[in-house]
């Protein structure tokens, strides 16, 4: 009974790491990409899921010209609305959009994390 186990459990394993494989991106056929269309909310959705939140604004026209788009938090402000010099406590966020020539990703630069991204048409 312990060897049947033993052996259901290598085979899941086998079965787990070589679908996982299959599905995963080679980094090197990523190349730098531009959108074919503006997508401004499809392209806030994929950022907030990248940062776990929600009311990411990006411009009309992120990733049309550039396939790089930096982030960075509202700044400090004192009681009067005015900014506060040497406040800013977090590091910039950093995105890149790429593409393999059929899917358009999005990379968060400062994790790494790669997400897919088919509803956007890159070029």
């Amino acid at each position: 009974m312990r060897k049947f186990l033993l052996h259901s459990l290598l085979a899941a394993l086998t079965l787990a790491t070589s679908s996982g494989c299959n599905s995963t991106v080679n980094q090197d056929e990523l190349r730098p990409a531009l959108l074919t269309e503006p997508s401004q909310q499809e392209v806030a959705t994929l950022v907030a899921q990248a940062l776990n939140t929600q009311g990411v604004k990006v411009r009309e026209d992120v990733f049309m010209q550039k396939s790089s788009l930096v982030l960075e938090s509202p700044p400090f402000t004192d009681a009067q609305g005015n900014p506060l010099m040497g406040k800013q406590l977090e590091m910039p966020q950093r995105f890149m959009l790429l593409t393999d020539g059929q899917l358009c990703y999005l990379q968060h630069l400062n994790s790494e994390q790669l997400l897919p991204a088919p509803t956007l048409s890159c070029r």
